[in-house]
């Protein structure tokens, strides 16, 4: 499967930089939607409510899950609403999508982090000192790197085997596919919150990093970066050359579009068989 190479060029056109800036946007917004959250309710942010903390995890693991799950709604007929360098990685690599604008997002997906992390250090009274909501590695030090990098490699596959599961052109039951993502999303933070802060997403891990006021989260940004390309590439051929039943190309975006073609021929067939 997957033989239907990307078209020699990719057309720099309004459709293009839409679907760029929607890849920022959605970005942004989910960083600082999600890392907020993460910030509040640990208390990092100073006046936050403590009696949030007990439920930190199932409360940043919803958010995550749930921000997707709309963002998805919101972009995905614009740009497939990748929102991830590592979902982006594995439709270019599976030729779903072409490498400028694989490339494109990918850089589109990183700016929206930064300025997200930017945004909530400006307004949330923290510092370089005090900045939070970065991923780092823990448990003893002999096993740490091993513990994080299979970890965010393993969950990281879990999310792009399902979006590959929703894009996949023999399903005709795809109305639950963005919430099926933004539910796998949510199951890994619930499983690696308390190991890495869980990143799962090169970009989200990319700009607290940046700011963050421990020096470790920069020294362990590698795992964050590395483990989940690696994680996304193992499920992306693993999808397409053994689980997927048919070839199939073009993406989320055009998952999107024939979804909207679909519904569009339905209710004219509809339409039709009311006037009989």
């Amino acid at each position: 499967p997957f033989r239907h190479p990307p078209s020699m060029s990719q057309p720099m056109d309004r459709d293009f930089f839409r679907a760029v800036s929607a890849e920022f946007l959605a970005t942004f917004m989910f960083v600082y939607v999600c890392v907020s959250c993460a910030l509040n309710t640990l208390g990092v942010v100073e006046g936050a409510n403590p009696l949030a903390q007990p439920t930190a995890t199932l409360a940043i693991s919803l958010v995550f899950g749930f921000t997707i799950f709309v963002l998805i709604h919101c972009f995905g007929h614009i740009s497939g609403a990748n929102i991830n360098p590592a979902v982006t990685l594995a439709l270019v690599a599976t030729k779903q999508m072409h490498p400028i604008k694989g490339a494109a997002y990918a850089v589109a997906q990183c700016l929206g982090s930064i300025g997200a992390s930017a945004v909530i250090m400006g307004t949330s009274g923290l510092d370089t000192n005090t900045m939070g909501g970065a991923n780092m590695m823990s448990g003893p030090d002999d096993t740490k790197v091993l513990h994080a990098f299979v970890s965010e490699m393993l969950l990281t596959g879990g999310l792009v085997f399902t979006v590959f599961a929703t894009v996949d052109p023999s399903r005709e039951d795809t109305h639950l596919g963005p919430l099926a993502i933004g539910f796998a999303v949510g199951i890994a933070h619930l499983v690696n919150v308390p190991i890495t802060g869980c990143g799962i997403n090169p970009a989200r891990s990319l700009g607290p990093a940046l700011f963050a006021a421990s020096d470790q989260a920069r020294e362990d940004l590698w795992v964050f970066l590395l483990a989940p390309l690696v994680g996304a590439l193992l499920a992306a051929f693993v999808y397409t050359q053994w689980f997927a039943e048919v070839s199939f190309f073009g993406g989320l975006e055009a998952f999107y579009h024939k979804k909207a073609r679909r519904d569009e021929r339905r209710k004219t067939e509809q339409s039709m068989a009311d006037k009989v």
